[in-house]
């Protein structure tokens, strides 16, 4: 078997295990679910699959009540892939658990890096990270380095979902909304004229 195949293989267990995670998370059987993945874990060693795995196994850790081994899961996962989605997503859930334990400044921080990782990843628009940002410091409040790295992950938004025009980024407020909206209905990529449809 060759290594393509054995990361497909892996990538077809992985999927094998989230339908089952899923059915159990359903039934709000999380200690199963939590099995689950344990087991999963237990024997794989691709970084991007662990990431995933580790990011599923915060969020049954988060529904159990443990916060603590949520967040060192996030950081794991986190530190095991470049800037990726994937990453983008551990980075929001570690500001998520970081509001839960009220501590604000660290999930700012988070969402902070979290707006890095879209700028300096590909395709991923961060309008969830943005709001989140302005929820906890209003456009007021922000400072100039916060500014400009909100003004950065909304042109970087702006263009990785296709927007027309640019964001109004006198007012970050709307740019966010816009971008959310975009999000939820991402706009239609125009098809190219088929030269034989005449």
């Amino acid at each position: 078997m060759t290594e393509n195949q054995k990361l497909d293989s892996a990538w077809i267990g992985w999927n094998e295990v989230m339908r089952k995670v899923a059915s159990l998370m359903r039934g709000r059987d999380f200690a199963a679910a939590l099995s689950e993945v344990e087991a999963f874990l237990a024997r794989e060693r691709n970084p991007e699959l662990r990431s995933d795995a580790l990011g599923m196994r915060a969020d049954l850790r988060e529904e159990l009540g443990d916060l603590k081994g949520a967040e060192e899961d996030l950081r794991t996962a986190r530190s095991l892939v470049g800037p990726t989605y994937g990453r983008y997503v551990h980075e929001l859930s570690l500001g998520c658990v970081s509001e839960k334990r009220e501590s604000v400044n660290e999930a700012v921080s988070w969402y902070q890096t979290a707006l890095r990782t879209c700028i300096e990843g590909e395709g991923i628009s961060g309008g969830t990270a943005l709001q989140k940002l302005l929820r906890l410091r209003a456009q007021e409040v922000l400072t100039a380095e916060d500014r400009t790295l909100c003004a950065r992950a909304a042109q970087k938004s702006w263009q990785v979902l296709g927007l027309p025009g640019e964001p109004d980024l006198a007012d970050i407020s709307r740019a966010v909304s816009t971008i959310k909206e975009g999000e939820a209905n991402p706009p239609r990529r125009r098809r190219s004229p088929d030269p034989l449809e005449d």
